[in-house]
């Protein structure tokens, strides 16, 4: 009879499921959103334009614990509630706040060397063995680690640059050959530098498309973000019936969980809204606030790569005098709706290169009940830290679900496209694919 030692005895793991994922890290992670709520996504995290254009060829990433957060350096980063959320994939970064405060020194909080004194002399040490820890923990979960290259700021000093550099090389070293039994590390290294680094400053490290010398922008958010969709891709695996679907039937042939009150993009009537011209659906309506109108027009839809047509397609011409929004709004056959439904939708969209004045193009699942709900579900909702010059097209928006909670009265549910403007200028966005769906809470 075999007899089996305690030293043989192994951990079980969790089943994880595919293409999900969590995060530690810094401000520059802790952007994915919007707000400290951690629900509405922002258009100035990398994170949401990759998943945008991931979405149009049915690789979705999906979050299912985030713990990243402002200000936090690398014996904060929590890898442990990371790795029990479950996820395939874990993302994290650097130790941009351990160097800058390693100058004041600090004692650390957690990390692989908890309660250890930390200056100048040893930061490098002190993050380096911190990432690592974290790096080993979660491959040896079975996950994968994707770490975002550190590339410092503007307002770091010579020594702080002679740190960084430090400690990317030190980096680099484990990550080609590990440092113990495990080998190799299992990280797939996501590198903003390219994107977002002025690599001929020898004095400092300038930031291109920056807002303050340390985060991006919208503009390389979106740069970077579409350069990341493509080294993440080959990871992900397809997910079936993701892709949007054709909308141009009548309700009942999408199924009773469709929301789409009738036949999607059918008819047309004049948009609603002061300023606003043109056509579109009958099903739809149009808004506008502030200094802002559109030119709607409804158009035939080309083939996509595949040889699908999606029926007829809204260009939307939008000019600003002044910060605002125009918007087009599809109001969701409620009728079904229940407490503990999840609410899900979405579209894809072009915007034209040469956009001005565009704080971002964004998403909302919201609803008006007559007291108690939740607040509206935000897609690439619009920042006021750069703009969104276009350029782009077959992006897939798609707010996490709304989830329904306890309401009175019958309230409306709508989902909307916004296109939002922080000053003067114009821009032309195209809109298609509309669907919207609930998912039964029994």
């Amino acid at each position: 009879m075999a007899v089996r030692l305690a030293s043989q005895a192994t951990t079980l793991k969790v089943l994880r499921a595919p293409n999900t994922f969590s995060w530690v890290g810094t401000s520059r992670l802790a952007a994915m959103f919007q707000d400290g709520g951690k629900r509405n996504k922002g258009n100035a995290g990398w994170m949401n334009w990759s998943a945008a254009k991931l979405r149009a060829v049915g690789k979705p990433m999906i979050t299912v614990g985030h713990f990243a957060v402002s200000g936090y350096r690398t014996d904060q980063f929590n890898f442990a509630s990371a790795i029990a959320a479950g996820a395939s994939n874990l993302v994290g970064d650097g130790p941009i706040n351990s160097i800058s405060q390693a100058a004041a020194g600090y004692t650390t909080v957690g990390g692989a060397m908890p309660g250890t004194a930390v200056t100048a002399a040893n930061v490098v040490a002190v993050s380096l063995a911190d990432i690592k820890a974290g790096i080993k923990a979660a491959n040896d979960a079975g996950v994968r680690f994707f770490y975002v290259w550190e590339r410092g700021a503007v307002s770091f000093t010579n020594a702080q640059i002679g740190q960084l550099n430090d400690f990317n090389r030190r980096m680099a070293d484990y990550l080609a050959k590990g440092d113990d039994y495990r080998g190799v590390p299992n990280v797939v290294v996501l590198d903003p530098t390219p994107y977002s680094v002025i690599t001929s400053n020898a004095s400092a490290i300038a930031l291109t498309n920056s807002v303050d010398g340390t985060h991006d922008n919208v503009k390389a958010a979106k740069i970077t973000g579409f350069a990341f969709a493509d080294k993440i891709a080959p990871y992900l695996n397809e997910m079936p019936g993701y892709r949007l679907r054709n909308l141009t039937q009548a309700k009942s042939g999408l199924g009773s969980l469709s929301l789409n009150p009738n036949p999607a993009l059918s008819g047309s009537a004049a948009p609603g809204g002061t300023g606003n011209t043109g056509f579109i659906p009958s099903n739809f309506t149009a808004a506008q606030s502030g200094g802002v109108t559109g030119v709607f027009t409804i158009q035939a839809t080309s083939a996509d790569a595949d040889g699908n047509t999606w029926g007829n397609e809204v260009k939307i011409d939008a000019t600003a005098t002044a910060s605002g929004t125009v918007s087009l709004i599809l109001a969701l056959d409620r009728t079904n709706i229940t407490l503990g439904d999840l609410i899900k939708g979405g579209f894809e969209i072009d915007v034209t290169a040469g956009a001005t004045g565009v704080s971002g193009v964004q998403a909302d699942i919201e609803w008006f009940p007559t007291t108690g709900g939740t607040s509206p579900m935000y897609d690439m909702s619009a920042s006021t830290i750069g703009t969104d010059d276009g350029g782009y097209t077959n992006l897939v928006l798609s707010p996490d679900p709304l989830a329904i909670t306890a309401y009175t009265g019958s309230p409306f549910t709508n989902l909307a496209l916004r296109i939002a403007f922080s000053a003067a200028g114009s821009a032309t966005v195209i809109v298609r694919k509309f669907w919207a769906e609930r998912t039964p809470a029994v």
